[in-house]
């Protein structure tokens, strides 16, 4: 029987060894833990096949955390748990790249419903699923935003930023150069038509990007 590897990312062991045991429980899946988007990343011999974050950790922002993972595994499928069961926070993350998102209230059931039918359709398909609207309710529209224009990297830097990081600390975290890191937030700013880091992080707070 093939077992579906799960990559599972959250900063709490307690987090990490309650889903790791709802999801070996069935038998269907085998997961590999990092505490970080960085340490998943490390993993290079690992292949999986869905990605689980669970943001219940407010250490880091969880949109930052996908916009990681999601540069490091850009065709595997995600899930998200953990986070408020609010419309504009879930729109956030399916914009971003997510293909569902379950609040910190979700059950079991839930969490391994989806799980199953995010592995399954990648297993079928070798690419994205098809719809992430067919597996988590749909937030409302709303009007584009220009942070989603922002290449993959962008985000990286975008979000790093706006938490209110300096460039040699995003530098360090990201692995590059100061001097790539600044050719990076001009062109952020630039898509972003603002004129400084200032007006980036209003940027965020403004639309709840950011935590509080």
């Amino acid at each position: 029987m093939h077992r579906h590897n799960v990559m599972l990312v959250n900063g709490y062991r307690i987090s990490r060894y309650a889903l790791r045991q709802l999801l070996e429980a069935t038998g269907e899946f085998t997961v590999t833990e990092a505490a970080t988007s960085a340490e998943a990343g490390a993993h290079t011999a690992i292949a999986p096949e869905l990605l689980l974050i669970d943001i219940s950790n407010p250490a880091k922002s969880g949109l930052e955390a996908l916009c990681d993972l999601k540069h490091d595994f850009p065709d595997l499928p995600c899930l998200i748990v953990g986070g408020l069961d609010d419309d504009t926070l879930r729109n956030h993350y399916l914009r971003l790249g997510c293909h569902a998102y379950l609040s910190r209230d979700a059950s079991d059931q839930a969490i391994l419903q989806v799980a199953c039918k995010l592995t399954a359709r990648k297993h079928i398909s070798g690419n994205h699923v098809a719809s992430q609207h067919c597996l988590t309710r749909a937030a409302p529209e709303v009007p584009h935003m220009p942070h989603i224009d922002l290449s993959a990297r962008e985000r990286q830097v975008f979000f790093k930023l706006t938490s209110g990081k300096s460039i040699p600390s995003v530098a360090r975290e990201l692995l590059i150069s100061a001097s790539s890191v600044s050719v990076f937030r001009c062109k952020i700013l630039r898509k972003m038509h603002c004129s400084n880091n200032a007006e980036l992080i209003s940027y965020a707070f403004r639309h709840r990007l950011v935590n509080d």
